[in-house]
C-alpha cells in the first residue's frame, strides 16, 4: 500500500504497525523521534499496537543537538 511520510509517497507492507514503520524509516534508531499521525502525536509505548492505514498521513521528526 501507499502512504504519506513526510509528504512523500512510500510503499509500505500491508497490515505494517507504525514501530516497524518507524524503524524501517530511521534505519533501526527510535531515541530522540517523534510520530504524528494524520496530525495526531502517538506515544512510543503504541507504536507496536498502531496499524497502518492507507490513507494515513505519517509525520516523523527526528530532534536534533546544536545550537
Amino acid at each position: 500500500m501507499e502512504i504519506k511520510i513526510n509528504d512523500v509517497l512510500t510503499k509500505v507492507p500491508e497490515k505494517s504497525t507504525l514501530q516497524n514503520l518507524v524503524l524501517l524509516h530511521t534505519k533501526e534508531k527510535t531515541q530522540g523521534i517523534a510520530v504524528a499521525i494524520n496530525a495526531q502525536v502517538i506515544p512510543q509505548p503504541q507504536w507496536p499496537s498502531v496499524l497502518i492505514q492507507p490513507t494515513d498521513q505519517i509525520l516523523i521528526i527526528k530532534a536534533k543537538q546544536g545550537g
